[in-house]
């Protein structure tokens, strides 16, 4: 350990020795490129930061300094920069957001506390379509992909959005936006690999129809390859997939727009997984596939009545379908249709009104195993939904009050209200405070409602039945999981103390109630006829034992101490504490383990010579402790007693060269500090824990 610790003071040092080194040959250098040009500096202007304008929070444009809520935009100069090539490693410099790599497929991804690989209290957004799965209502990260030169920005809300967008918005909203296809005319291409980043390549390219339409179609290939389990074997996780999609933009008139997108894809990755099934030898360890397909198409018409009124109508429908070998080739399929309608008009001179409505319909379909099953197998849910938002100018433009609620009738616990109270203070515009009180609720997933599944399990000590031949828990939905349910209140503040400092600063305090817990029954023998075996089953029902607390603090400065050269910092802090109600199985522990108490990023960009530029990203990752999940009251189950995960340093760095316009050359190394580290802990039932390893990887850029 100590030999790990020097080895990352040592790398440290020798990256600060090559800052002053650089630092003097861009100083002599004059700050010129290649052809005695001065450089372009306009990317690292701190007014960016605060004039950014962003539509998550409040469903309309506004700048990203004068919002009241904890918001973050990562530009498409930021993924640039990073060199990354997935979208939840971009994630990782957000401050406030949790971002834990699994394995080599899977991403564990929340704001302010519950990380999981199923994470359902972050919404997810592509260009407006939610793209979470309502079997879990969490995020397959792996098949929610694009072309990463497409995206425009990525807006990230720490803290409620349901006044606005609805249940499952609780914790934070992730809006990832695309470029117009009058933005990205021409050709593109893209070329990479390494040793874990195997193979990378994408095409597109984007043209005009007539003088009002513009459209733009792609393609892109990923390849990565397997990372080790902890226990140093195989973690057979390597990942494959493709996809391919379109866009086109047309201006119709001077006051319509119209959009009709889409995308294709088909994703393989693997896993690891200790499988149990209700016959000898009930569990083993298996290399498990799983193979995801799908595509959705949307269609939007955006109207303008007046400068103070427009109007948006958006339609789409989404299908994916997922195929894995975990046990009898488990199969679900998923269609969603979706309509969304929201209109913005003024009302007299402080009153500024957006309201809408929404259908959606879910259709799911699974095909059971004798380990999992869904009872019913096919699920037809609809969702309807309004929201009204006011915002009210009490003094001219520096101080304003948002008043919102969202209304929803869902299939599972019918009426749901999310209201919302924001107060904004500009004293002057290099300040801004701001104060929010909301109400925000998680609805039932297929699988806190509809499933049952069989694992292992111990006896508890003393039982009668301890002579029972074997053993199985079963987690089964119980039909009465109600939604679980956050009040919570956020407080901020952002101001540029310098023109060379940005300050943003933001706590919270969110009341958690009827969080999800499973309670035990009456253990029974069940007989498995094919084969034939005998076994003891412990069921378990989901139920809303859980409450608690969490509380932090996220600040983020971005500071420039010369033209050519910005450093941007966060600082996360996160506490939870939770509490069970009479519960028989008790998850606190669980729960308060799975997000770090600290995390600190730092980002350094220089803009060198020669068309060249320069990116480290070091972030440290507090530890996640052990746990031990109490399913009997007084002794813990070993199977599922889990080692803490340890804490962790690393640095990324970028080296990018464009040496003219259309050609772009980048070397990346990731996970630089150690060869291999991890960053989540093994589930209980399922993924054990793996070890995310060193990557080297290069890629080429041309425009054409």
């Amino acid at each position: 350990m100590k030999r790990q610790h020097s080895r990352r003071i040592c790398n440290i040092v020798c990256l600060v020795g090559m800052y002053i080194s650089i630092f003097t040959h861009s100083y002599a250098a004059e700050h010129i490129d290649s052809e005695g040009h001065p450089l372009d500096f306009t990317t690292f202007s701190l007014e960016e930061l605060m004039n950014y304008e962003i539509t998550s929070a409040s469903k309309k444009q506004e700048k990203a300094f004068a919002t009241p809520a904890a918001v973050y935009v990562i530009s498409q100069e930021d993924i640039k920069r990073s060199g990354v090539t997935s979208i939840p490693d971009i994630l990782r410099t957000v401050p406030g957001l949790n971002v834990a790599q699994i394995n080599a497929n899977q991403w564990a991804i929340t704001s302010r506390g519950f990380n999981d690989r199923f994470s359902n209290k972050l919404l997810v957004l592509m260009d407006g379509r939610t793209v979470y799965t309502p079997i879990y209502s969490g995020v397959y990260w792996h098949i929610r992909d694009t072309l990463l030169e497409d995206i425009e920005r990525i807006e990230v809300i720490r803290g409620p959005g349901a006044a606005l967008w609805g249940a499952n918005a609780v914790n934070g909203i992730i809006n990832i936006i695309t470029k117009k296809a009058k933005d990205t005319q021409g050709g593109l291409a893209m070329a990479g690999g390494g040793n874990h980043e195997r193979g990378q390549g994408a095409l597109r390219y984007g043209g005009k129809i007539g003088d009002s339409a513009h459209y733009r179609t792609y393609v892109k290939y990923t390849k990565r390859s397997n990372y080790d389990l902890r226990s140093h074997r195989d973690a057979h996780d390597d990942w494959e997939a493709i996809r391919s999609g379109f866009r086109l933009d047309w201006d119709a008139t001077g006051t319509d727009a119209i959009t009709l997108q889409g995308d294709l894809y088909d994703s393989n990755g693997g896993t690891r997984e200790k499988v149990v099934f209700p016959y000898e030898p009930y569990a083993e360890n298996r290399h498990v596939d799983t193979d995801d397909t799908g595509w959705n198409i949307l269609g939007r018409w955006d109207h303008t009545f007046s400068q103070s009124s427009d109007m948006s109508l958006q339609i789409y429908y989404d299908y994916s379908r997922s195929v894995s070998d975990y046990l009898e080739h488990f199969k679900h399929a998923v269609r969603t249709f979706d309509v969304d309608f929201q209109h913005r008009f003024g009302l007299g001179a402080r009153h500024e009104i957006i309201w809408g409505l929404g259908f959606r319909h879910i259709s799911t379909d699974v095909s059971n195993t004798s380990n999992i099953i869904f009872d019913p197998e096919d699920r037809d849910t609809r969702l309807y939904s309004g929201f009204v938002r006011d915002e009210i100018q009490l003094s001219g433009e520096s101080l304003k009050l948002e008043l919102g609620a969202k209304f929803e009738y869902n299939t599972f616990t019918h009426f749901e209200v999310q209201p919302n109270a924001r107060l904004m203070w500009m004293p002057g515009e290099r300040k801004a405070f701001w104060i929010s009180v909301s109400r925000a609720v998680s609805t039932p997933s297929l699988v806190q409602n509809d499933m049952e599944a069989f694992y292992t399990a111990h006896l508890p000590p003393g039982a009668l039945y301890s002579g029972s031949p074997h053993v199985l828990a079963s987690i089964r939905g119980s039909g009465r999981f109600d939604s679980e349910e956050l009040f919570a209140y956020e407080i901020g503040c952002r101001f540029k103390p310098t023109d060379n400092l940005y300050i943003d600063i933001a706590a919270f305090y969110n009341d958690y109630d009827r969080l999800l817990t499973y309670e035990s029954n009456a253990p029974f023998y069940h007989l498995s006829f094919n084969p034939r075996s005998l076994f003891l089953v412990n069921p378990y029902e989901t139920d809303n034992k859980l409450r608690g607390e969490t509380y932090g603090i996220e600040v983020a400065a971005s500071w420039q101490p010369l033209q050519w050269w910005q450093l941007r910092f966060s600082y996360t802090y996160l506490q939870i504490q939770l509490h069970d109600i009479d519960s028989t199985f008790v998850l606190a522990e669980e729960h308060e383990g799975l997000a770090p108490h600290n995390q600190v990023t730092l980002q350094s960009t220089m803009e060198l010579p020669w068309n060249l530029q320069l990116n480290t990203f070091f972030r440290y990752v507090d530890r996640l402790p052990g746990r031990k999940v109490d399913m009997f009251g007084d002794k813990a189950n070993e199977l599922i007693s889990k080692k803490a995960v340890d804490s962790y340093l690393e640095m990324d760095v970028c080296l990018r060269w464009q040496p003219v316009e259309t050609l772009e050359f980048y070397l990346v190394g990731r996970n630089l500090l150690d060869s291999a580290h991890s960053e989540f802990r093994a589930e209980a039932f399922g993924v054990p824990e793996t070890e995310v390893e060193r990557s080297i990887y290069g890629k080429v850029v041309w425009h054409f």
